[in-house]
Order: C-alpha cells, then structure tokens, then sequence
C-alpha cells in the first residue's frame, strides 16, 4: 500500500486494488504461472510526489524474502533481501526530489540498501549491507547529489553495528569499484561518505561521523578499498 503525503491510497486495499493518488497507475503483470497469478503490481506514481509504502506480510503464511525498488529520473532506490515474517508490516518512505529513503522494520533483519544515480561527471550505484537493525528499528539515508555526499541515519537505531559498503562509478572511462566492510554505524549518529571525491580503484573514502545527530561533525577519516 502506497500513500501520498493527503493520504490518497495506491495498491492493495483489503481485497482490492485502489488508487486514488491524481497522476498514478499500476500495471498488473502475469507470471508464467497460471497457477498462482498473483503478482505485485507495478505502480507508477508522479515524479514530486512524497509517499509512504507498507510492506505487508498479513496474508503471508510462512517467510517470504522481498525487494522493493523505486526508479525514477536519473535516480534508484530500494531495498533488497526483507524478510517478511507473517503478519509482519515494515514502512518505506521515499522523498525522491530529496534523494532519502527511510525505513523502518517490525523485525530484526539486515536488508541491502540500493541507491544509485546519475552525475554529469559520472554514474554512482551504492550498495550498503548489514546494518543490523532490532524490531522497530528505523535507518534512513539520503543521497546529497549537489554535494556529492552520501549520509547514512542510524538516529533511530537500537543498537551499534557495523556495515559493507559497495560503491560503483561508471563514467566514460569504464567502471571502478571501492568495498569496505568494517565501517562503523553507531545507534544515534549519521556518517557521511563523501563519494564524489573518490579518486578510484585502490584508493580510501573520506568519511565522517556525527555520533549524536546535532548536524556537527565529531570524527573525520578515511576508509581503505578492500576490492
């Protein structure tokens, strides 16, 4: 179920389809399955609308692994591994103008966070896995094209963590790759990643830390390519 910051619904209402938000549509697809028929939609929803989306796992069953992604201009951004456990509803916020992604999960689980755009200089594609989040748990991050800054929210984690973080450029000279998995995410701070200044393969990140969220910048320092 999608929602729009008026409250208009887009997706599964009950047993029914709705969508009441001007401008949006979905498109049934079929699977090769005649069988079991009962694919999610693909919605399409205005470029400046905010929206909220539950995941819902109310008719599950059993566990069931879903991604999520949303594909806009010159931007992507998604989650990828959710487990969703019976009855389980996680919420996913999505400011696309803004660049910021927010989720929050009933469930203590480590989904990978994808996001990826499109510089004049170059393509960036990030992916950030395991950031550990306890039932409750919300992570938000935000993509600072102007700036060329990546932040990652841990202000409503409840516990420290650590995560991997992929980060791809592709401009016209090919593709390089930075990986690092040891970088620290403590509950209540925001780390930076500062990715357009990235001098490519083989060389460190700058990156820093806001341990408490106050818009200050408590620790700065690099993080090493481990590709």
């Amino acid at each position: 179920m999608i929602i729009d910051e008026q409250g208009n619904k887009l997706g599964h209402d009950g047993d029914k389809l709705v969508n009441e938000i001007p401008g949006a549509e979905y498109e049934v697809m079929l699977s090769g399955d005649l069988y079991n028929d009962n694919q999610e939609p693909v919605y399409y929803v205005p470029v400046d609308v905010n929206f909220n989306m539950t995941i819902d796992g109310s008719r599950l069953t059993e566990a069931a692994a879903t991604d999520v992604v949303v594909i806009g201009p010159g931007y992507d951004i998604g989650l990828e591994g959710v487990t969703l456990e019976p009855g389980q509803q996680d919420n996913l916020t999505v400011l696309p103008k803004d660049g910021i992604l927010s989720y929050q999960t009933q469930s203590s689980e480590s989904p990978n966070i994808i996001l990826g755009t499109d510089r004049e200089d170059a393509d960036f594609a990030f992916e950030i896995q395991g950031a550990d989040m306890e039932g409750g748990g919300r992570i938000n991050v935000a993509l600072n094209t102007k700036d060329g800054d990546l932040l990652i929210n841990a202000e409503e984690l409840k516990n420290d963590g650590a995560f991997a973080l992929t980060m791809t450029r592709i401009d016209d000279q090919g593709e390089e790759t930075f990986y690092n998995d040891e970088i620290t995410l403590k509950a209540g701070g925001v780390v930076y990643v500062y990715y357009a200044e990235w001098k490519g393969n083989g060389t460190p990140v700058d990156m820093a830390i806001d341990s408490n969220g106050d818009g200050e910048i408590d620790e700065a320092y690099t993080s090493g390519d481990e590709s």
